[in-house]
């Protein structure tokens, strides 16, 4: 399974698993995100309390369930959509397949996040520092990676139409990301 995180292309064209694995890396991205967020939580509530006049240790609370509740169930809505838009945009290139392959190939795109994840912690600021920006980057460009080839193989349309179908959410969604480690403080 590592073979997808330095040759996808080929492990997308010899896949010829189910749904358990997909399933958990996803769950696995949500956990991890959620512990990032949650490390984060009281630095980030206390710049936040300064500024909206609200009691700390409330905010540190509703922060937490958040953290944990939305970014487990984030990690689940978020596969959904990246993965019915690069469905969707791979349907003008002629793309050809189901959705739910494309669902449970997409999936493997999360793994660099579960990768990055220790490191991505230690960088969790607020305000943000240069470093997660940098480690933001590198985390989405290693999921466009391995999302064109899922998306390759799992819709049947060329590499290249496959990074223009990729490019075009990983490029808004970096942007989105940019905007929150701005707001929030955390990759």
């Amino acid at each position: 399974m590592l073979e997808v995180l330095y040759d996808p292309d080929r492990f997308f064209r010899e896949l010829r698993d189910g749904w358990i694995v997909p399933i958990v890396i996803v769950a696995l991205n949500g956990f991890v995100s959620a512990m990032i967020y949650y490390q984060a939580v009281p630095t980030i509530a206390e710049n936040l309390a300064k500024n909206m006049h609200v009691q700390k240790e409330l905010l540190i609370t509703m922060l937490r369930i958040q953290a944990i509740v939305m970014s487990f169930l984030g990690a689940f809505i978020g596969w959904i959509i990246i993965t019915a838009i690069v469905h969707g945009l791979s349907a003008l290139f002629n793309g050809s397949g189901d959705f739910t392959k494309t669902l449970r190939f997409t999936a493997y795109a999360y793994l660099p996040s579960i990768i990055i994840a220790p490191v991505k912690g230690l960088y969790a600021s607020f305000p943000p520092r240069i470093e997660s920006y940098v480690l933001g980057l590198a985390e989405n460009l290693w999921q466009a990676f391995i999302m064109v080839f899922a998306l390759k193989h799992a819709r049947n349309v060329e590499t290249s139409k496959a990074v223009i179908c990729v490019a075009i959410p990983y490029v808004a969604s970096y942007l989105i990301s940019v905007g929150l480690i701005t707001f929030y403080g955390v990759v």
